[in-house]
């Protein structure tokens, strides 16, 4: 985020943004890039996010984590099997590979 500010109040060129955080330049260009992303996830994980990280399945996750919040709230208990073996299923229904893991 901080880098994003940098660049955003446009104080310092691109270049002596990625000096300034020893970074190469194309690094510093694809996160300006991608900016939007970052601000929207840096928010809502009121600043605590590290790192983002998606899914090769990104359809698959979404359904998988809808599954196990109804599950949760139903009080039935999971564990990594339930959730691969549903994972899978989830994948084949939406006619992906069975390749999860």
């Amino acid at each position: 985020m901080e880098m994003i500010k940098a660049f955003e109040s446009g104080t310092l060129k691109k270049s002596q943004i990625a000096k300034l955080y020893n970074i190469p330049l194309t690094t510093l260009i694809q996160l300006l890039s991608n900016k939007e992303k970052i601000i929207a996830a840096y928010t809502k994980t009121n600043g605590t996010m590290m790192r983002i990280r998606s899914g090769a399945y990104g359809d698959v996750d979404h359904a998988l984590y809808e599954w196990y919040n109804d599950m949760r709230n139903s009080g039935v208990e999971l564990n990594r099997v339930n959730l691969q073996k549903q994972a899978a299923a989830i994948a084949r229904a939406r006619g992906h590979k069975d390749d999860i893991k």
